[in-house]
């Protein structure tokens, strides 16, 4: 804007020079156009002014170290001059804000939920010479995600045992069966034909599956950031461990809003879990932390310390 402006006093400048030497009509009518010209932008300007927004467009999900920019654009159904300000990108993990310039590269070194918020906003006339205030304001929301990490140690499930068993819901097959006397409606191919001869009377054969008790996923969200990356990491691989051995599961997670909960039976669980973690804030440091009792538990620390 400063430019513009400058740029027009040399323009008027050269036009008081070039009307003082000349001192013709058409001397007069130069001046006079370069006069009048900036307050016929600014009429022109006006309406499209007042009607401006400003919204930030972005990538809404990242991988940790991909390279990406915000851009502030202006948004209105008039055409419309130039929109400039600065963006305000605030890490919801720890709450620290840094002002950015418009087109600056996002901070995408360690995994995190990034807020990013237009402010000192203003749109210009057509000319630039003149300004105006934006009000209205649309931010946008990126997610730093992290990328799988192998624990180390590869969760044990030969502790994770059946605690009961119950029938097999449409039956089909399975290892382990139990018999039971006949009910109407139930499939005449599971009948056991030997049993029902010996003793006389309808025997069947019902397919029984394993009951297991809760298997949990624990971890806090704290330590510095690079190990909180690395727990997030190791997250995404054993939930995608216990899901490839058909195990459903929970994560609890200590974070700055306390304990919380996810519940992972499918894949699209998964990011969902890590999505809303990072949206989470720290957890200060703790010498004790109680997780739910589980019949199977796999820890991620932040040292490798798994478990």
């Amino acid at each position: 804007m400063a430019e513009r402006r400058i740029l027009y006093l040399v323009v008027l400048t050269a036009g008081l020079v070039f009307f003082w030497a000349y001192r013709e009509w058409m001397a007069w009518m130069f001046l006079l156009a370069i006069l009048v010209l900036p307050w016929l932008s600014l009429a022109i300007s006006w309406w499209p002014m007042s009607k401006m927004e400003v919204l930030v467009r972005c990538p809404n999900y990242l991988q940790k170290g991909q390279r990406a920019t915000a851009i502030l654009a202006g948004r209105s159904s008039l055409p419309h001059p130039a929109a400039k300000g600065k963006l305000q990108i605030t890490d919801r993990m720890t709450g620290e804000s840094i002002l950015a310039s418009n087109g600056d590269e996002l901070p995408t070194g360690h995994c995190a939920a990034l807020q990013i918020q237009p402010v000192s906003t203003w749109t210009y006339d057509f000319l630039g010479l003149f300004r105006r205030k934006i009000k209205k304001h649309q931010g946008a929301a990126v997610l730093i995600r992290p990328a799988p990490v192998h624990p180390g140690k590869t969760p044990d499930l030969s502790r994770y045992l059946a605690t009961a068993f119950k029938p097999k819901p449409g039956g089909g097959y399975a290892e382990n069966h139990e018999m039971r006397l006949y009910r109407p409606g139930d499939n005449l191919r599971q009948i056991h034909w030997k049993l029902t001869a010996k003793t006389g009377k309808l025997i069947l054969r019902e397919p029984m599956e394993p009951l297991l008790g809760l298997a949990a996923v624990t971890l806090e969200l704290s330590g510095s950031r690079d190990q909180i990356d690395e727990k997030l990491g190791k997250l995404l691989w054993v939930s995608n461990f216990l899901l490839q051995q058909s195990v459903s599961h929970q994560v609890h997670c200590l974070t700055g809003r306390g304990m919380v909960v996810h519940s992972v039976s499918r894949e699209p669980d998964i990011q969902k879990t890590v999505d809303a973690l990072l949206r989470c804030p720290v957890a200060p440091e703790q010498n004790t932390v109680e997780y739910v009792r589980a019949a199977w538990r796999y820890h991620i620390g932040g040292d490798g310390n798994e478990s």
